[in-house]
């Protein structure tokens, strides 16, 4: 099978949920730049320009079905990759079950036949500590988000669900490790034991675009990531 990327998959139209995100924002614009028809669902609209460029659609409030439906509808996608997730599940716990848990199940339900599904999940589904993450490891979440998102990943046809996680720029939030870095004043808290296998968002995109789409017949469960290093040796 090849692994190359192909260029007769740009004609793909490819509708990426949560592109406000860390990872959405950034597959939305790799993706764009490889010349891809990429349209972009959000919330809410921030202050970053990104936001406002023509093909992001605001107002998509992705519990309601309606909304999801119009947008699939309107655009005919063939390719939908699911980046929406809520990780601070202490303050919100119901959101979280909802985007986390019941919306995958929802878009798969939506979703046309002929449309491939990528669903990003997370490594949180395996005991904390355990760095031999293979697909075949015990699933032993120890948060509610862990829960969540494993009680959340869809399965069948033409669904593809990648167990990770990562580290990039975020627009707005600021919230993650990247940027709590960059805009410290000389003190990070980060846990000099807490592991992170995990992938830049730059690098989730370029295999997706060089690896994922090309290649359809890839469906199932996958672990991606790194060789398992600490948070303390991450910064």
């Amino acid at each position: 099978m090849s692994m190359a990327h192909s260029d007769c998959n740009i004609s793909q139209k490819i509708l990426i949920v949560g592109a406000g995100g860390m990872l959405g924002s950034m597959l939305f614009c790799e993706l764009s730049k490889k010349g891809y028809d990429v349209l972009g669902t959000i919330r809410k609209r921030g202050n970053h320009p990104y936001f406002y460029q023509k093909n992001i659609v605001c107002g998509i409030d992705i519990r309601k079905n309606k909304d999801l439906q119009n947008v699939i509808n309107y655009y005919e996608p063939n390719l939908i990759v699911n980046c929406a997730a809520i990780t601070n599940t202490k303050r919100n716990i119901i959101n979280a079950f909802q985007i986390n848990t019941i919306f995958p199940h929802l878009l798969k339900h939506l979703c046309k036949k002929n449309a491939r599904i990528i669903h990003y999940s997370t490594d949180a589904v395996y005991k904390k500590g355990n760095s031999a993450r293979t697909e075949e490891a015990k699933i032993s979440p120890n948060s509610i988000y862990g829960y969540t998102k494993f009680f959340g990943e869809i399965t069948g046809e033409n669904t593809l669900v990648l167990r990770t996680s990562m580290i990039g720029p975020e627009l707005e939030s600021k919230r993650h490790l990247l940027e709590r870095l960059v805009n410290s004043q000389g003190k990070i808290y980060a846990g000099v034991n807490a592991e992170f296998s995990g992938l830049t968002t730059l690098e989730h995109a370029s295999i997706l675009i060089n690896l994922i789409i090309p290649n359809n017949k890839i469906t199932g469960i996958y672990n991606l990531g790194g060789e398992s290093i600490t948070k303390y040796a991450l910064i």
